[in-house]
């Protein structure tokens, strides 16, 4: 009985700790999102494609940031090139 307590416990605070982890997925997600916008928006105004931005964040799903629980968020899209300036890398170029 003890054992199915503390088993209970556990998953309640796991299931908490996932909920926390969500809210952090979300919040990193829609940070990246705006790097991309406002990136994207220089890009179009210097006449360059702007959509492989978006291609490159899709990459990495919801589920991977979420599931993989054990690596840190930011860490997702810590070398992506979605997040980096047109003039220091061009894709496709």
């Amino acid at each position: 009985m003890m054992i199915l307590i503390i088993l209970s416990g556990g998953l309640a605070l796991f299931s908490l700790w996932m909920l926390w982890r969500n809210n952090k997925v979300f919040n990193e997600s829609m940070r990246i999102l705006n790097i991309i916008s406002n990136l994207s928006q220089q890009d179009i105004a210097c006449g360059l494609d702007y959509r492989w931005r978006y291609d490159d964040f899709n990459t990495i799903s919801y589920n991977k940031m979420m599931l993989e629980f054990w690596k840190p968020v930011e860490s997702f899209f810590a070398h992506e090139l979605c997040c980096q300036e047109s003039n220091i890398i061009k894709k496709g170029a």
